[in-house]
């Protein structure tokens, strides 16, 4: 059974990431709309990556610091923040630039928060439990994404943006109540850094992070989320391709669902090993992502998006797990945001990239790329002796 501060972090959570998704959703909806540019729907979306590029700041703040009042803190901080797009959009004053700012800022809290809701984690969730919450947790985030995802179209139809960030707000300041009654059983004393203890921190971070095997898949996975910050800034262009930009939200909502199943499929499939599923889940993935775009009819391609995101998100639970269970809870933190900003640099270059060639180049052809880029997780594991 799931103990109490558990189900409160999860069910905190799942209200954060509801606001997170229609929000997320609107503004590149909006941007796109406004503008018909793909350039500028690639940056809000670099706006909401480039942060988490820099969140191994952040990590020594988080191991050194209460990961409770670090939580609460910036979900009441979010919630604040998020009110400023309603206000420009009440004034009509510089809709865009607020969004942009806005986005930039609450992404960047926002990984500040995530960061210290995985160092948590294992405080409050005994370790045999870690990948049923993880995989709990990651399929109640999709079923929030498809369910926002399916009723997009109806919701801003009805809803205004403005309104929609309003909605966000309150659920960030749900989300905010949630986390404030969460008891965390933390074995490391909160305590102030200065700047010479925090850079003797962020070196213990740096140097256990090279030598975690982390250090192995980091590049790879590097390509992976460069090819994916392109998809990222095309999509909405690649849903007119396919015959309307209404098309968008269902290709989410594909996506979404396909991501559901692998995070919970997870759960039932620990007995494969950690490499097996390194080796193999990838080139199903490929296979499957490039038939959909091959075949380019949106009634064979959704649901071929949709299966090749069940291998994917199995992978996807798979790494969170190895590395909470693999590496020290006192520098979690620290290794967590390192690979975090290693891993999510190059998403924002992808996705200003997206943007610049979308009006030049086929957006088919950034999809085939995030699928051969897949790839290179089974080829940087064939060298790697067996393991469970």
């Amino acid at each position: 059974m799931m103990n109490a501060n558990a189900k409160k972090l999860l069910f905190g959570r799942s209200i954060s990431t509801f606001g997170d998704n229609l929000y997320q959703l609107a503004v590149v909806w909006y941007v796109y709309a406004a503008t018909q540019n793909a350039f500028y729907t690639g940056l809000v979306t670099a706006m909401t990556m480039l942060p988490k590029a820099l969140s191994f700041l952040v990590g020594p703040l988080v191991d050194h610091g209460n990961k409770k009042k670090i939580l609460v803190s910036a979900q009441l901080i979010q919630a604040l923040l998020i009110l400023l797009v309603p206000l420009a959009f009440y004034f009509n004053r510089a809709i865009l630039p607020t969004i942009f700012v806005t986005i930039l800022l609450v992404s960047f809290i926002e990984n500040y928060e995530r960061t210290a809701e995985f160092a948590v984690i294992p405080h409050i969730v005994p370790e045999k439990g870690l990948i049923k919450y993880n995989s709990l947790s990651a399929s109640i985030s999709r079923i929030v994404e498809v369910a926002v995802s399916a009723a997009f179209s109806l919701i801003i139809a009805h809803i205004s943006v403005s309104q929609i960030y309003l909605i966000n707000g309150l659920t960030y300041l749900l989300a905010f109540v949630c986390f404030l009654g969460i008891q965390s059983a933390e074995t490391v004393k909160a305590e102030k850094l200065n700047f010479s203890q925090y850079k003797i921190s962020f070196k213990e971070g740096i140097a256990a992070f090279f030598s975690s095997e982390a250090v192995s898949i980091c590049l790879p996975i590097m390509l992976l989320n460069f090819t994916m910050g392109i998809v990222s800034a095309i999509l909405p262009a690649y849903a007119a391709a396919l015959g309307s930009i209404d098309y968008f939200g269902y290709i989410r909502l594909a996506m979404s669902i396909g991501l559901i199943l692998g995070t919970t499929l997870a759960m039932k499939l620990t007995n494969l090993s950690y490499l097996f599923k390194l080796r193999v889940f990838p080139l199903i993935t490929c296979v499957l992502w490039i038939a959909a775009v091959l075949i380019n009819q949106l009634y064979f391609s959704l649901p071929l998006l949709s299966l090749a995101f069940i291998p994917y998100g199995v992978l996807t639970i798979t790494l969170i797990t190895q590395i909470q269970s693999s590496l020290p809870a006192a520098l979690l933190g620290r290794i967590v945001t390192i690979i975090d900003s290693v891993l999510v640099a190059t998403m924002p270059v992808g996705a200003i990239l997206g943007g610049l060639l979308a009006e030049s180049v086929p957006p088919a052809y950034a999809m085939i790329a995030w699928g051969i880029s897949i790839l290179t997780l089974s080829v940087m594991t064939l060298k790697r002796p067996k393991k469970a």
